[in-house]
């Protein structure tokens, strides 16, 4: 074997230490040798009567036979080392042939001389003549030398490329386990969920028969005692008019016929006791609780399925299309839907609440003696003194607030307001029958029969049964204010230059005719936007 001879030196390196010969189907043993498939295993053939396994190479032991796996990139670079042996067999018989060279070179086809150099630039083999003509200003080596360098080279991506290879079928294994656990997880996700909305849809149904029974029994029997109270009261009516006709006859008569009469007048029994008729406090929690599944429906489930996204409200409105949620920072830009769908759900929700639109007006009667009613009974101004001028009624509120004279037990409505910069306002809708005295206790808001949003120069606020939700949105002069009477929900927002930001959105089943209410603070006004006002928005829609 020459020494110099780059193949020669593989072929002695890549030998079995077995038999000798080049590997043949390599397999690599636990400690690193590597010996041909058919050698190992007769080799541990003859051992096995020893109960022992070792490797013909340094005698590693082992107990349990081995399982050996086969080196794909030894067996590459074997079988490419026959391949360039046979290629120089292959060269030289046709030197002998030829009378040329027998020293297994091979000649440049150009100049017929031996190649021994490698250009680097041109990326091929020349001779001497070569060197001295095409490729002489040429970065050159030597033949032998760059085919040693070639071959560790693409040895080595051999073996780095069988690494990759097992590492990306690992890598396919893993994710082939992990859709199949994802596809199963998912099965049982939809399955289990499905099962969960069948179970509230059947709560649901279960207890809104059970809910509208007992309303119904409820009402029969509030209706019963009124009835059967109208008709004692009845009773009791014609027993007077019976005592006022005989008093008057016996007044009109003789002495005699006078105080013989007297003892036998009937005497007029008491007024019948009115019966306890008051409103179902267990109804008002059922419909605190339905409110509350409303809201996490509505608000809550959308929220975690689209956190990104704003939610639509209540209404039905696709407001998050148009309008920013309060407390966020997107914009109608920041919007997945395109500019033109934006604009037209922006006209539709105009429409909407343009067909839905209702002219206000203040009950000056119920205006605390602090509020100016001014305007056409539009605007409401706090003043610093005191109206004397006003006489007192049961309607006016001890609080600074005042309500409208128009109210609403049905259907959908849709109002704008104007309010003093900076300044703390306070609006929302309440039940007619809304205490008029205790001031803090019936301010809007601070009791179960009024709904607000607060609207302060710090931060704004929503209000409902002295609950407090705190907002974050900026200070807006105009307020749009959409009852939905029909869905049970109120909703604010806020208008700036005709876009509509959605503020907050209540959720309730109103029990009573509700009434527009308005709590204004110290120097602060509201003015109510009439249809008139308000043509050239719609205009816009």
């Amino acid at each position: 074997m020459d020494p110099e001879d780059p193949v020669s030196s593989l072929q002695d390196i890549l030998s079995c230490s077995i038999c000798h010969d080049m590997f043949s189907n390599p397999l690599t043993l636990p400690c690193g040798h590597s010996c041909c498939q058919d050698c190992i295993h007769k080799h541990w053939e003859m051992e096995t009567a020893k109960s022992s396994f070792t490797c013909p190479v340094c005698r590693s032991c082992w107990s349990k036979r081995p399982e050996p796996q086969k080196n794909i990139s030894l067996s590459n670079v074997v079988e490419l080392v026959g391949k360039v042996e046979m290629h120089r067999v292959l060269v030289t018989r046709v030197q002998t042939d030829t009378g040329t060279p027998q020293i297994g070179t091979t000649l440049c086809q150009l100049h017929h001389k031996e190649l021994t150099m490698y250009c680097t630039q041109d990326h091929r083999c020349i001779c001497y003549q070569c060197l001295m003509t095409d490729c002489r200003q040429h970065e050159v080596q030597d033949m032998e030398e760059r085919s040693r360098q070639e071959m560790k080279k693409l040895s080595n991506d051999l073996i780095t490329s069988e690494c990759q290879q097992k590492h990306t079928k690992e890598e396919i294994d893993k994710w082939k386990c992990s859709i199949a656990n994802m596809k199963d997880f998912h099965e049982k996700m939809v399955s289990g969920l499905t099962t969960k909305f069948q179970q509230v849809k059947k709560t649901l149904d279960e207890y809104e028969s059970h809910v509208l029974e007992s309303v119904n029994c409820d009402r029969n029997e509030t209706l019963t005692k009124a009835e059967d109270h109208v008709k004692q009261l009845e009773r009791h009516l014609q027993d007077l008019e019976r005592h006022r006709i005989e008093a008057e006859r016996l007044l009109m008569s003789d002495a005699v016929t006078f105080l013989e009469g007297v003892p036998q007048l009937v005497p007029v029994g008491v007024t019948p006791i009115s019966p306890n008729v008051q409103e179902n406090l267990q109804m008002e929690r059922v419909t605190k609780i339905l409110s509350e599944v409303t809201r996490l429906l509505q608000k809550e489930l959308p929220d975690i399925l689209h956190p990104t996204e704003t939610s639509t409200p209540p209404s039905g409105f696709a407001v998050n299309d148009i309008c920013d949620v309060a407390g966020t920072s997107k914009s109608i830009s920041d919007q997945k839907t395109s500019p033109f769908k934006a604009t037209e759900k922006k006209r539709t929700l105009r429409a909407e609440l343009w067909k839905d639109y209702r002219n206000l007006t203040y009950d000056p009667e119920t205006a605390n003696r602090y509020i100016e009613i001014s305007h056409g009974k539009t605007k409401a101004t706090h003043r610093q003194s005191w109206r004397s001028d006003v006489p007192e009624s049961t309607k006016t509120f001890h609080t600074w607030q005042v309500m409208s004279q128009e109210g609403f037990s049905e259907g959908s409505h849709y109002w704008k307001v104007g309010i003093s910069q900076c300044l703390v306002v306070e609006l929302g809708v309440a039940y007619g029958s809304l205490e008029r005295i205790n001031r803090q206790e019936n301010r809007i808001g601070r009791n179960s029969s009024s709904w607000s949003l607060e609207m302060g120069g710090i931060h704004h606020s929503a209000w409902h049964d002295n609950v407090e939700t705190k907002l974050h949105s900026p200070m807006f002069t105009e307020i749009g204010i959409h009852l939905d009477l029909t869905a049970g929900n109120l909703t604010f927002y806020g208008i700036e230059d005709g876009s509509l930001q959605l503020l907050h959105t209540f959720s309730c089943l109103f029990s009573e005719k509700v009434f527009p209410v308005f709590w204004i603070g110290e120097e602060a006004s509201v003015t109510i936007c009439t249809r008139s006002n308000v043509k050239i928005e719609a205009a816009r829609c």
